[in-house]
């Protein structure tokens, strides 16, 4: 999976699908970074499957038959802070919410 579709989406705050390992995914991606190992890595808020809802990290070598789905979410969650993924580096975030930097990255 190329960076470049992630990284728009994310920006764009575009809901994207894609098959992870097999399972048909639908997710709004908050990051793309280098994780502890040095894989580029998506964290994103599952929106479906049957694993259920929440934050998950998908390495994007794994990741299959991404496509926007023409659907975006306006507001950020709140919960979504970039020192809570464990990222070597940053690549790519939605962006900064409206509160304290510190509390994001320290």
């Amino acid at each position: 999976m190329a960076q470049k579709p992630l990284k728009d989406a994310i920006h764009n705050k575009e809901i994207i699908s894609f098959t992870y390992l097999g399972v048909d995914r639908v997710v709004e991606p908050y990051l793309l970074g280098l994780n502890a190992d040095g894989q580029i890595t998506l964290c994103a808020w599952q929106m479906s499957d049957e694993g259920g809802s929440g934050w998950k990290d998908y390495l994007i070598d794994k990741i299959r038959n991404a496509a926007p789905t023409d659907l975006y979410f306006r507001k950020t969650r709140t919960d979504c802070r970039p020192k809570d993924f464990s990222m070597k580096h940053i690549l790519a975030w939605v962006g900064t919410p409206k509160r304290n930097l510190q509390d994001l990255f320290f």
